[in-house]
């Protein structure tokens, strides 16, 4: 970035500088554009041109560290997601020929992404509805067991035998597993903060276009 700058410099005089685009496509699922653009910091460019560049000496004169080398650039994005969100509520007569229908079918991450999170979420809680009739078949099976032991230590005692005999009798049921209802519960509940945050976004983008655009 800096020889880029000083070659933007050097044959176009221009003393804009280099800017670094990231983007995070994994964000786009849900609707949101992340988008951040960057430059290199003040405290770099003077660590880089004095002398000896990045010796002890001259990090800790221009205050610099891995935390600042770049600077966020605030920035406006102008574009026509309103506009399509507020085209796809329009009634339109298929039969009038001055309009393409077509050119309005307008693909939306925000649908596929509400359609993924609600399939995930049926997916969850059917497991956890799964588990919890394990548990319960778990317990019936217990407290029948329990009942069977209690009635044995009593009969036990009566006849003076060794009431922990009952351990070559009987076998308790093995637990299903806590932790598999922990995860499937910490899944639910992200998948429905998802959907109400990407639910409350989409409203405010619809109501900023009833107000801003006359359609």
């Amino acid at each position: 970035m800096v020889h880029l700058q000083e070659y933007n410099k050097r044959e176009n005089k221009d003393e804009t500088p280099i800017l670094y685009l990231v983007y995070d496509p994994s964000k786009a699922l849900d609707g949101v554009l992340s988008l951040k653009v960057y430059k290199l910091s003040e405290q770099f460019i003077k660590t880089y041109y004095s002398e000896d560049r990045f010796i002890p000496k001259n990090l800790i004169e221009n205050k610099l560290s891995y935390k600042n080398i770049f600077e966020e650039v605030p920035t406006t994005l102008k574009n026509t997601f309103l506009t399509n969100l507020k085209l796809q509520e329009l009634q339109l007569d298929e039969k009038d020929e001055s309009l393409d229908v077509s050119s309005l079918a307008i693909s939306s991450n925000y649908l596929r992404s509400v359609n993924s999170a609600v399939e995930n979420l049926s997916d969850s809680i059917d497991s956890l509805n799964h588990n919890l009739g394990n548990l319960n078949y778990f317990q019936r099976n217990l407290s029948r067991e329990v009942t069977k032991i209690n009635q044995f230590k009593h009969k036990a005692k009566l006849e003076g035998k060794d009431p922990n005999d009952w351990r070559k009798q009987y076998r308790l049921p093995n637990a299903p597993s806590k932790m598999e209802n922990l995860v499937i519960s910490s899944l639910i509940q992200n998948y429905c903060v998802d959907l109400e945050n990407t639910v409350a976004l989409e409203q405010a983008k619809v109501a900023g276009v009833e107000k801003a655009l006359e359609l």
